[in-house]
């Protein structure tokens, strides 16, 4: 019984410290990073994001959609509602493949 109970409380302290180091985040395209959904997706507790790129990729002949002034702005806008928001781009998602 000693045992039982002093593995509880290991696996207790353990786990709570564990969750504390522990952030969340989530991935979603560039182009759904706005200011709304920044603050709401800190007020939901996210802490970090990873974006996609492959929005701007034309899925028929893999060229861009978009000319680099307007991915500039896209992805220059993107940063300041994360950052308005509090919320850390952890990384960025670029399109990858044999034709790209």
């Amino acid at each position: 019984m000693k045992y039982i109970i002093v593995t509880l409380l290991f696996i207790s302290f353990g786990t709570s410290v564990k969750a504390d180091l522990l952030r969340v985040g989530y991935s979603t395209s560039i182009t759904n990073v706005t200011e709304a959904k920044m603050k709401a997706a800190k007020l939901a507790g996210v802490d970090c994001l990873e974006v996609s790129l492959n929005g701007f990729i034309n899925k028929e002949d893999l060229t861009l959609n978009k000319t680099d002034a307007e991915i500039e702005k896209i992805c220059k806008t993107a940063k300041i509602a994360a950052d308005n928001a509090g919320i850390e781009l952890w990384s960025v998602h670029m399109a990858f493949g044999k034709e790209i």
